[in-house]
């Protein structure tokens, strides 16, 4: 009882410290699909938004006067920023461009396997792998922790196994990731897996879902 009210009380404190946004981390904000945006172009009103925002779409990409198409993906706040000024200095002398996000969007992750409450959820803020397992209600008994599968399909798909007990511990911090529109969990069982067999079929479910959500 007192190691797990210990691990409880390592969790709690880990979520509180990756959650706690300082101004300073502001700029490392990446932009996401949904997130509303403010964008101020110094003496040029024409080029800023007052009242109308821009809203990212599910593609990534949202349309600005004299330059079209910007590409979010993978951009902090203050690399949007800077693109959007480099962009703009065609038309304007060097161009002062302030980026802020007015409002999340949301992110959809998937949760499959020794979770106890599957199925897709939605976030309206910025969430990393511990928020997911509360939100899911926890580990089932038989889920191996140390060894939970985050899948990302970046052009290509890409899988990272993590072991959610060093976590709690506090031993591999770098593990506690912010998670991407899309991301898949996948929650093993104490028992042998293929990563082949047993996890990339959910995982291909869960992204003909996802595109069928976009097309809509």
């Amino acid at each position: 009882m007192k190691k797990a009210a210990f691990l409880f009380i390592i969790a709690c404190s880990l979520i509180i410290s990756f959650n706690s946004v300082s101004s300073s981390q502001v700029k490392d904000y990446h932009i996401k699909s949904g997130d509303v945006l403010n964008i101020q172009v110094y003496r040029n009103p024409d080029l800023s938004t007052p009242y109308n925002s821009y809203v990212v779409r599910p593609d990534g990409l949202f349309s600005v006067p004299l330059i079209g198409d910007i590409n979010t993906r993978n951009k902090t706040v203050l690399e949007l920023s800077r693109e959007i000024s480099d962009k703009l200095s065609v038309y304007l002398v060097n161009p002062i461009v302030t980026v802020n996000v007015v409002k999340e969007g949301y992110t959809r992750t998937y949760l499959f396997g020794e979770i106890k409450n599957q199925g897709l959820y939605e976030f309206s803020k910025s969430h990393n792998l511990l928020d997911v397992i509360s939100s899911a209600g926890g580990f089932t008994k038989l889920s191996a922790k140390k060894r939970v599968f985050v899948v990302r399909n970046n052009e290509k798909i890409s899988v990272t196994e993590v072991n959610v007990n060093d976590v709690l511990k506090g031993k591999n911090k770098d593990n506690i990731f912010q998670l991407k529109d899309g991301d898949c969990i996948y929650f093993s069982s104490n028992h042998m897996i293929e990563l082949e067999e047993d996890i990339l079929p959910f995982i291909q479910g869960a992204l003909l879902t996802s595109e069928i959500d976009n097309m809509d």
